[in-house]
């Protein structure tokens, strides 16, 4: 889903062939820091895996901050 082919944001289209743009497939993606629900590992469960969507980049933040988060469904 990240691309750093691409930035604000730094997500590429469905078919994976260009930058995204409105509803291809989401709406309302902005280039802001999101969280993961992967915790870091360093800071046990203060700490998560989090990733600026300005330029596709992730790194390990404490939960303290307030990020985005981007809602999935699993299943089918």
């Amino acid at each position: 889903m990240i691309n750093t082919n691409f930035s604000f944001p730094a997500v590429s289209n469905t078919a994976g062939t260009g930058q995204w743009s409105e509803g291809d497939p989401f709406t309302t993606v902005r280039s802001a820091y999101y969280w993961s629900a992967t915790e870091d590992g360093a800071d046990g469960a203060d700490g998560a895996w989090a990733v600026d969507l300005s330029i596709g980049e992730v790194f390990a933040n404490r939960k303290a901050n307030d990020y985005m988060v981007w809602p999935v469904r699993g299943g089918q």
